[in-house]
């Protein structure tokens, strides 16, 4: 809710962060059984998961940019992980999020 030391701090703790090298994950969102991500102008984003090899998982341009994805959770996936690459090869990755 602001950029305060405290703020800053509980939203650490309560997880609600992510790391960048250059792109940004503007939103993550969970609802009915889907994963939906929007990020800022990126080459390729990834919604990771527990579950083995799900290729609806990658999302991806050779050409121009995109900056949103979906993802359609299965009953294996326990968690999931958003991964951006930009035309730099900067990545922005958000923490674990439980989707139980």
């Amino acid at each position: 809710p602001g950029l305060d030391q405290e703020s800053i701090l509980e939203a650490i703790r309560a997880g609600r962060f992510y790391c960048s090298q250059g792109p940004e994950i503007k939103q993550i969102e969970l609802d009915a059984g889907r994963v939906r991500v929007w990020t800022s102008p990126v080459r390729e984003i990834r919604i990771m998961s527990d579950s083995f090899y799900c290729p609806d998982r990658i999302h991806r341009t050779e050409k121009g940019f995109i900056d949103q994805a979906e993802y359609k959770l299965k009953r294996t996936d326990r968690f999931v992980r958003v991964e951006c690459l930009d035309d730099m090869g900067r990545k922005a990755w958000s923490q674990f999020i439980d989707v139980l």
